[in-house]
């Protein structure tokens, strides 16, 4: 039987912590078939924006991920294009790969 290793707390301080969203999602720039999303973090990380016309995003698409870097403040804006005219689209940010809130926002 293996055990399960405890950290003592040097090892878990010393572990790089995931980054996270600390401003935005802002959606900017719009027009007919495309958006802009605005975003910061607190460290360097790649973020994308994942979207849908669903509520629940089902079927959501993915934009390509960017990297948010110190030089630029840890910002990215983030295009989105191919939308259709007239649509609603619901967006979340992924930060890292990971969903950075509970619920998509309209736009």
């Amino acid at each position: 039987m293996r055990r399960n290793k405890t950290l003592g707390f040097e090892e878990l301080e010393s572990r790089q912590l995931l980054a996270v969203m600390t401003d935005g999602p802002l959606v900017g720039a719009v027009d007919s078939t495309s958006a802009r999303v605005f975003l910061r973090t607190d460290d360097k990380v790649r973020v994308a924006i994942e979207y849908s016309a669903d509520p629940t995003l089902r079927g959501s698409l993915t934009t390509p991920s960017v990297k948010t870097i110190k030089a630029n403040g840890f910002t990215a804006i983030i295009a989105i294009s191919g939308l259709a005219p007239e649509t609603k689209y619901y967006y979340r940010a992924l930060v890292g790969g990971t969903a950075q809130q509970q619920s998509s926002f309209p736009s």
